[in-house]
């Protein structure tokens, strides 16, 4: 999982290596696309006095700080709709400079999705009660072949190098928690939990928190990483109350949404 970052952008370096440690929660993803894909990331701004930043990577866009617009419209970025996430702040500068404006998680209420940011270190860690009634497995490609899954997402995660955990009613996978992000470099040590899924006949059982619950063990004894992250819609509040029992805690927030950027 060690990673290292061949002759990258020295303004990224600069980015990732400025981050404090109360950032890590919200910039997780930032950090984690430029220690593996340096030469796909795309950042403009500065770490000091104002910390403005504009990051792109793919189709996603990132934005904190009073008004990295100028830094925004120097990106090299593809055409058509782009996922941002970006500063409370930021929201009526969003809404006029962007059209088609739309929720990239349907969880969420209206246009603009709501994220909490949330983070538990390895000494707040609080198992799960369900462990025990809900046994978790780590997903390979032997237990989907056993699961007789044909789940093109299931397969991608079961050959991933990164753990996911799931699972099973009667033989078929019911729930399942990915950490698809994981990065031990220099001092960051840490994995972001992403697109934790429940089939609807199986939620409020217990599922999901013992998936979660078993990922987190995995990351904290076997990877040994310090810190797990993970972004949730505010709306979700079942999600919520899985995280807050496991021992997560809230680290920040950012609005995000699906927007194509008008022509200025």
């Amino acid at each position: 999982m060690t990673a290292s970052i061949p002759a990258a952008d020295e303004l990224a370096l600069g980015f990732v290596r400025g981050i404090r440690r109360e950032e890590e929660a919200r910039l997780g993803l930032a950090v984690w696309e430029t220690v593996h894909y340096p030469h796909d990331v795309r950042i403009r701004g500065t770490l000091d006095p104002l910390r403005r930043i504009a990051f792109g990577f793919d189709r996603v866009v990132l934005l904190t700080g009073p008004n990295p617009w100028p830094f925004f419209d120097t990106i090299p970025r593809p055409r058509g709709e782009l996922d941002l996430c970006f500063d409370p702040e930021l929201r009526d500068d969003v809404e006029v400079r962007f059209r088609n404006i739309r929720l990239i998680d349907p969880v969420g209420r209206g246009r603009i999705n709501r994220f909490l940011c949330l983070e538990c270190g390895r000494q707040d860690f609080r198992p799960s009660k369900h462990e025990g009634a809900r046994r978790a497995e780590r997903l390979t490609p032997d237990l989907l072949a056993e699961a007789g899954e044909t789940d093109p997402k299931l397969r991608e995660l079961a050959g991933a190098a990164t753990p996911t955990f799931v699972c099973r009613q009667g033989g078929r996978i019911v729930s399942r928690a990915p950490a698809q992000h994981i990065t031990i470099w220099d001092r960051f040590s840490f994995a972001v939990i992403r697109s934790v899924i429940t089939l609807p006949v199986a939620r409020g059982r217990g599922f999901a928190s013992a998936c979660v619950s078993a990922l987190c063990r995995y990351l904290y004894d076997a990877v040994e990483v310090r810190w797990i992250y993970l972004w949730v819609e505010e709306e979700n509040e079942p999600a919520r109350r899985i995280y807050r029992s496991l021992g997560f805690r809230e680290a920040g927030r950012w609005l995000a949404c699906a927007g194509v950027p008008r022509r200025r």
